[in-house]
C-alpha cells in the first residue's frame, strides 16, 4: 500500500460501526505523523466527522462527506458531479478541503456536526421511506390481480408524474388525494377495507392521512423545532 503522503484524499467507507476502528487500525500502522496535509474522510450521513480524531492526531485533516443518494448494487453510468454531497468538519479546514473535493467533481454543502440527525433522517425519508411505500403500492395493486409489469408500469407512471409536480411547484404544497381534499367518504372506505385486510398499513395509512391535513390543511409545518 502506497503511504498516505502520496494521495489528497482517503475516503474510508464501511459500516458506520466500524468507522471508528478503522481509524484506530491506521493510527496503529502509521507510527509516526504524515508528512502533508492528507484529507481522511468518512461516509456517516449520522455520526461525526470526530470518530477520525485519532487519525487528527497523526495530522491528517479530518472530515465526514456524505452522499444524499441511494446506492444499491454496483453502477457505473453515475456522474458523480450530479450526486449532492454535505460535508461537516471543522471550519477552518472547510475552504481546503472543498478545494481538493473539486478537483473530484464533488462540490459539497456544509453541513454543521450538530445537524446531521436531522439530516440523515431527512435521507432515509426520501429513499429508504418510499420505497417501502412503493413496495405496499405494489403488493395492493397485485392483490387485485393486476401483472407484475403492469403494475410496475401504473407505479412507476404515478410516480415520475408526481416528482414532475414536486420539482414545477414546489415540494412545500403541492399534494393530491382523498386526503388533502378532506374527502371523508373515500377515506372511511379506505380506512375500512384496510383495517381488515392490512392492520399493519392501516396503522400506517391513518397516520399519514392526519399527518397530511395536518401539515396542509394549515400550510404549517409540524415539524416545528423547539
Amino acid at each position: 500500500m502506497k503511504r498516505p503522503e502520496n494521495y489528497d484524499l482517503i475516503i474510508i467507507s464501511v459500516p458506520d460501526s466500524q468507522i471508528s476502528s478503522v481509524a484506530e487500525s491506521i493510527y496503529i500502522a502509521l507510527h509516526k505523523n504524515v508528512s502533508k496535509k492528507v484529507i481522511v474522510c468518512h461516509t456517516s450521513g449520522t455520526l461525526s466527522y470526530e470518530n477520525l480524531k485519532r487519525l487528527r492526531e497523526r495530522g491528517f485533516i479530518v472530515c465526514a462527506l456524505h452522499p444524499y443518494f441511494s446506492f444499491y448494487k454496483t453502477r457505473k453510468d453515475v456522474d458523480i458531479e450530479k450526486i449532492c454531497f454535505t460535508l461537516s468538519c471543522n471550519q477552518c479546514d472547510v475552504r481546503l478541503i472543498k478545494g481538493v473535493l473539486k478537483k473530484a467533481g464533488i462540490r459539497p454543502v456544509y453541513i454543521d456536526d450538530r445537524e446531521k440527525i436531522p439530516y440523515h433522517i431527512s435521507a432515509v425519508f426520501v429513499s429508504n421511506f418510499t420505497a417501502l411505500l412503493l413496495r405496499i403500492a405494489y403488493e395492493l395493486l397485485r392483490k387485485t390481480d393486476f401483472p407484475q409489469r403492469d403494475a410496475e408500469n401504473f407505479i412507476f407512471s404515478l410516480l415520475n408524474s408526481t416528482l414532475f409536480n414536486l420539482k414545477k411547484f414546489g415540494i412545500e404544497n403541492t399534494i393530491t388525494g382523498p386526503a388533502v381534499r378532506r374527502d371523508k367518504g373515500i377515506l372511511k372506505m379506505h380506512s375500512d377495507y384496510l383495517k381488515n385486510s392490512y392492520p399493519e398499513v392501516y396503522k400506517l395509512y391513518t397516520l399519514a392521512t392526519g399527518l397530511i391535513q395536518q401539515l396542509y390543511g394549515s400550510h404549517n409545518t409540524f415539524l416545528t423545532k423547539r
